[in-house]
């Protein structure tokens, strides 16, 4: 089993944080798409957009329907209005971390030019002689 050094799980860290912002952002795009299509889906837009006079057979069940389609409608635009939110959450983590990433990256390459005894050579096999 190869050894894991504080260099290789620093990047698989950070490689891990960039797949949960991309999670996040995914999840911020599906809430937006999912209350997109339950608004263009909902009854109450849909009697409002087209106009036509609602001509009630039964005025208790007909108002009780628009009433629970304007209570789903309002639920989908905060829905909406939050989904941007999530996906610029997921983007800012994915920003910190690759940043993050490069920066620990090159100070690591700094340290290794400016001390070139100190580099890890745990990956080369040790001779032993007797």
């Amino acid at each position: 089993m190869p050894e894991l050094n504080a260099q290789k799980l620093t990047n698989i860290a950070m490689i891990l944080i960039v797949f949960l912002g991309i999670g996040i952002t995914v999840y911020g795009a599906y809430l937006y798409v999912d209350a997109q299509q339950g608004i263009d889906n909902n009854k109450f837009i849909q009697a409002k957009e087209s106009g036509d006079p609602l001509i009630p057979t039964d005025v208790s069940r007909l108002g009780s329907e628009m009433y629970q389609s304007q209570i789903e409608y309002n639920e989908l635009l905060n829905q909406r209005g939050e989904s941007p939110r999530y996906a610029g959450v997921g983007l800012a983590i994915i920003a910190v971390a690759w940043i993050g990433r490069d920066f620990i990256t090159n100070q690591r390459k700094k340290n290794a030019a400016a001390d070139p005894e100190s580099t890890d050579d745990s990956s080369q096999p040790q001779s032993t002689t007797t």
